[in-house]
């Protein structure tokens, strides 16, 4: 099962190693979550 969406929400934190971070979000950003997806990634 796929789930697509064109309307979420992200928010992105950056973080430098220092303690400082910068953080950004962003609305109407596109999204897609794939069922099961790590199992394609298995050794």
């Amino acid at each position: 099962m796929i789930r697509e969406s064109i309307s979420s929400e992200t928010e992105f934190v950056y973080s430098d190693g220092s303690g400082r971070e910068t953080r950004m979000r962003g609305v109407r950003a596109g999204y897609e979550e794939m069922e099961k997806i790590f199992s394609y990634f298995r050794k």
